[in-house]
């Protein structure tokens, strides 16, 4: 399932960037209906979750499946990997909401956007970022809560 990429000589998989490019009109879809269907109390997070998922998946289709030049491609890569950071603090953000209250939901919600924010800027501005270090952001993370867990 790869094909030659003219440009470079690498292989790439034939079929990357389609499921994004799918995903996209379906989690917009899915965002409005979990929009109406929500309480009022929980529309911002909801919200805020929808745009940090239709971000992910339709900044990541338009990186995979359009012949980008070299340093264009260069900054849609940067986007698409900022987004995994906002993309996990937008799925803790409803359920950080609904769940918490006061001052663990403050602590949380500062913790994981404040690591969001600094995984964002480290993937578009240190273009030599090893490797390890936004892997380790992403873990993080994703095991904050693991705080709250009984």
């Amino acid at each position: 399932m790869t094909e030659l990429n003219k440009a470079g000589g690498a292989t790439i998989p034939k079929l990357r960037g389609w499921f994004h490019l799918g995903a996209t009109p379906v989690v917009i879809v899915a965002s409005l209906v979990l929009f109406i269907l929500s309480r009022d109390s929980f529309k911002f997070a909801v919200a805020l979750y929808s745009l940090t998922a239709i971000a992910l998946f339709s900044v990541s289709a338009v990186y995979h499946r359009v012949p980008w030049s070299p340093s264009k491609k260069k900054i849609w890569r940067r986007l698409d990997h900022a987004n995994i950071n906002l993309l996990i603090a937008g799925s803790y953000t409803p359920f950080a909401v609904s769940l918490l209250d006061g001052r663990d939901r403050t602590i949380l919600l500062s913790v994981v956007w404040t690591g969001a924010l600094i995984g964002v800027a480290v993937r578009v501005f240190w273009i030599g970022a090893p490797r390890w270090l936004y892997v380790a952001n992403y873990l993080l993370l994703g095991w904050v809560a693991a705080i709250y867990t009984p």
